[in-house]
């Protein structure tokens, strides 16, 4: 059910645009924007249109754009006093609209005071609100739990414009994620008068297309249309062979439901076979930090070290979403801690990419060197 971006970006180039200005550096605001003015220095051309790509143009993001010609059609640096006057017009850092608790007693909001859009909470009039998430990676409420227990919030790694859902406790504290897999977007949009249910979409399973989720806050399962597919199974009714079962096989490992996994190899649904998305039940089960999923999958001849039609491995998945526990018990089951995916990519890169420290030096003890 998991395919790939933000690690995919990680993975396949990093890209870098240069934006500093050429002329002598004067005291501006700082930058949260750029567009472009009549004084724009012009562009350098060939005096020729650019040609258009062999293949129409698919997905969003730096990953679909040649590094080349990026830098080739990027806007040059404005003047340093155009760019003072578009500055200190564009920066506005205003808190965003906010939302009251079940009790009325507190506000939430999101504000973008530190240069980068994170949740805040307000406990009374006069007072001054208490951030609730750091970090870059922009961060926005979506909702607050009718029991008022519980924030439901949205984060976009790196501006990849592919956020995730995740969960906080109303007085702070670490996020927990629902969902947040690289190339898909997940979008909030309902949680259920009893606050045991938050509805949310996701292209997880096609790109152009969203299907509708429920995950339960009491089990932290995920339930979706091919979950149908696993009581079938259990039922007798699955086919060993086609797609739905392998699909089945693994948002059962990602849902944590041993017994479905069961009754679908039970049917000769291969371990190791990769979904329609090109996924491995090993790997969805490390992304979502399934230990004892991990566990039983590897009993039943799952390869710690093999990776997903694209060369992740289950190890690098737990290495960026921080799953350390996940990462441990791949570790034991003698997961290859130096394996590295065709773009280069490895588990220690990634996690020490991520700032996922716990997760680094596990590495590194099992011998990782790259």
């Amino acid at each position: 059910m998991k395919s790939l971006a933000v690690l995919y970006a990680m993975i396949a180039f990093t890209l870098v645009v240069a934006c500093g200005a050429t002329q002598p550096p004067v005291a501006v605001p700082p930058v949260t924007s750029a567009m472009p003015g009549p004084s724009t220095p012009p562009l350098a051309s060939s005096g020729e249109a650019p040609s258009p790509s062999a293949s129409a143009y698919t997905g969003h993001g730096a990953g679909t754009i040649g590094s080349e010609l990026l830098e080739k059609y990027r806007p040059r640096p404005l003047p340093p006093d155009v760019a003072r006057r578009i500055e200190s017009l564009m920066d506005v850092r205003a808190p965003g609209i906010g939302r009251l608790g079940p009790d009325g007693k507190a506000m939430y909001f999101s504000w973008t005071i530190t240069g980068v859009g994170q949740v805040w909470k307000l406990d009374g009039p006069r007072r001054f609100p208490e951030q609730l998430t750091g970090g870059e990676d922009n961060t926005w409420l979506a909702s607050v739990t009718p029991d008022g227990r519980t924030l439901v919030l949205q984060r976009d790694r790196k501006g990849e414009e592919n956020p995730g859902l995740y969960l906080q406790p109303a007085g702070g504290g670490p996020l927990v994620s629902i969902q947040h897999v690289p190339g898909v977007q997940t979008h909030y949009e309902a949680v259920s008068s009893d606050s045991r249910y938050v509805y949310f979409t996701s292209n997880d399973r096609k790109p152009d297309a969203y299907v509708v989720y429920r995950f339960d806050l009491q089990t932290g399962h995920v339930i979706a249309a091919l979950m149908r597919r696993m009581h079938e199974a259990k039922a007798g009714k699955a086919s060993p062979t086609d797609l739905g079962g392998i699909d089945a096989l693994v948002n059962a490992a990602s849902a944590g439901d041993i017994a479905a996994v069961e009754a679908l190899l039970a049917k000769g649904i291969d371990v190791a076979a990769l979904s329609r998305h090109g996924e491995s039940a090993l790997g969805r089960a490390a992304a979502k930090g399934r230990v004892e999923m991990i566990r039983a999958l590897v009993a039943k001849g799952a390869n710690p070290s093999a990776g997903n039609s694209r060369g992740i491995t289950p190890l690098i998945f737990a290495a960026f979403e921080g799953q350390t526990e996940a990462a441990r018990a791949l570790l034991s089951a003698g997961a290859d801690p130096n394996g590295v995916t065709g773009g280069g990519a490895t588990a220690l890169k990634v996690a020490v990419d991520l700032r996922h420290h716990e997760i680094e030096q596990l590495l590194r003890k099992a011998g990782a060197v790259k």
